[in-house]
């Protein structure tokens, strides 16, 4: 951690599980997601000192089957004992609302990359399935696409810092 600090590097820890939809996963953490506790997050914060906490409080690695039930709750409680900003991984599946909900209660950052890479995915095998060609080629656009969906994204995060 000092190492990190001494470069200007902030870190992020991670305090509770989110579990993925892969099968390794189901198989080694069959109860599924373990949930961030208010006092493992403080005591965690203090022992550490990160700079970001990332906490479990439903979401998913991957695609997550139906409307993810995010405990807001649980989100106030650590957010009165810890005061960081907080990160969620597994970002794909939310709705707006839900976004804006996550911001509201001190989310800082939020973990796309599965979106990211399905938008990826589908703009290779569309390049794919044109002709034969070089591999410049079929890496075409892949990048433009991509840099679309952040840039959504990233329009509607500032919402937020346009309402303070």
């Amino acid at each position: 951690m000092s190492t990190a600090h001494a470069w200007g590097t902030p870190v992020e820890g991670e305090i509770g599980y989110v579990t993925g939809m892969n099968r390794e996963d189901s198989e080694s953490n069959a109860e599924g997601p373990v949930y961030t506790h208010v006092e493992e997050a403080k005591a965690y914060i203090e022992k550490t000192g990160v700079d970001f906490l990332a906490v479990s409080i439903g979401t998913v690695h991957g695609r997550i089957k139906g409307k993810p039930k995010l405990d807001y709750t649980r989100l106030a409680r650590i957010q009165e004992k810890v005061r960081i900003p907080f990160v969620i991984h597994g970002g794909a599946g939310l709705s707006e609302q839900q976004y804006r909900k996550l911001i509201d209660y001190g989310v800082a950052k939020i973990n796309y990359f599965t979106a990211l890479a399905e938008t990826n995915t589908k703009q290779l095998e569309a390049n794919l399935r044109k002709k034969e060609m070089s591999y410049q080629e079929e890496f075409a656009d892949a990048g433009t696409i991509v840099t679309a969906v952040i840039k959504v994204y990233f329009v509607r995060s500032q919402w937020k810092a346009s309402m303070d």
